[in-house]
């Protein structure tokens, strides 16, 4: 079971690769070699000669490390914080399954909002940008397991109690388990979207990372800027994804 899901996790990932692989390979045969003087789009000579004004001028590195340490340490921070709470949070919901129901109010307030409200107390503080991307990540996270909990199947519990374990034995060894793979698919599903909301509050609170390369570049229309970071984005997302799967392989599926 589990080679045939790492073979299925590889194909995806070499999908993945290809497909951007070949988006690049029809954007440079489109605009360098059969429309070498487009209008609404840079040539692919164009955005690989902005490379040295995006490391230097618009200071890459130390911009790229922040947002890159943001969005890591809010992933890997907030599921190591669930992973400790878990057995009290798993308790909680068992003592007020019907709070559970609170927190689908919020859905109706977009993440922008939440996302003004911290650009306008704390805007300018990276301190605040670390703490706004794990909070985001940990509620998203606590959010799946809570919703996942009731759907643990009564004879796993069943079959549990008939070893007569502790109550943190029957939670932890069992009710987390089941929940687990479902929990780190969320989280999975959140490395691209936390990427995605960093860099946007970056650009609402003006931090300094890569949301501010993109608020100057459109500041300046330096469109070249635009769409060489973007493609290099895609790759550090996908690559990303793959040390994600290879975690995910190695601490959540027990059952194989």
């Amino acid at each position: 079971m589990q080679k045939s899901r790492k073979k299925e996790i590889l194909k995806r990932l070499r999908v993945s690769f290809a497909i951007t692989l070949s988006i690049l390979f029809v954007y440079f045969l489109f605009f360098e070699v059969i429309i070498p003087d487009p209008k609404f789009l840079p040539r692919p000579s164009v955005i690989f000669e902005a490379f040295p004004s995006l490391w230097s001028d618009y200071h890459l590195p130390s911009r790229f490390a922040v947002t890159f340490s943001v969005v890591y340490f809010s992933l890997f921070g907030s599921y190591i914080l669930l992973h400790l709470m878990r057995v009290g949070i798993i308790k909680f919901h068992y003592l007020f399954p019907e709070l559970l129901k609170l927190p689908n109010v919020l859905r109706y307030f977009p993440t922008f909002f939440f996302m003004l409200l911290f650009a306008h107390w704390f805007g300018g503080n990276t301190l605040a940008e670390f703490a706004f991307g794990f909070i985001y990540a940990f509620v998203i996270l606590v959010l799946a397991l809570l919703r996942e909990i009731p759907n643990v199947k009564q004879e796993y519990l069943d079959a549990a109690k008939s070893l007569k374990p502790s109550y943190h034995s029957l939670i932890s060894d069992v009710i987390w388990k089941y929940c687990q793979p479902v929990v780190s698919g969320k989280a999975e599903d959140l490395h691209y979207s936390i990427w995605i909301v960093v860099m946007i509050y970056e650009i609402l609170a003006q931090e300094n990372g890569i949301g501010s390369i993109y608020f100057e570049a459109l500041k300046y229309k330096d469109l070249p800027v635009i769409i060489l970071l973007g493609i290099l984005m895609s790759f550090v997302i996908l690559f990303g994804k793959i040390v994600i799967k290879r975690i995910e392989e190695k601490i959540v599926f027990w059952e194989s």
